[in-house]
């Protein structure tokens, strides 16, 4: 999943996502037959979401760190990320709120 250092995993971690199981589900949603290179256009979309969420939480050119990530993962129904934990019973909401707590604290 994450280095267990980074804040998305320690919010993910707090919400009751088990590692191991989120790593089985993600090993099983691999299409290897896939032809695409480099990032889809689903992942350049968070990727620059993020981006904008850290510019908005941090200020202008704000590192993009792991919990920018995962609030721009949350907002995107569709991505694998996302597909996962509501497979495996994750409570969105609570992630979200505790997400949302963290980017408070640091304003």
């Amino acid at each position: 999943m994450l280095k267990n250092d980074c804040t998305a995993y320690k919010i993910l971690k707090s919400c009751g996502v088990d590692e191991e199981l989120y790593e089985r589900y993600f090993e099983r949603s691999i299409d290897t037959n896939s032809n695409i290179e480099g990032y889809t256009p689903r992942m350049k979309f968070i990727l620059k979401r993020a981006g904008e969420i850290a510019d908005d939480t941090d200020g202008a050119g704000a590192f993009v760190g792991t919990e920018h990530l995962l609030v721009a993962i949350l907002a995107n129904e569709e991505c694998l990320a996302m597909r996962i934990l509501k497979a495996m019973g994750a409570d969105i909401k609570k992630i979200a709120a505790t997400l949302e707590k963290v980017l408070q604290i640091r304003e």
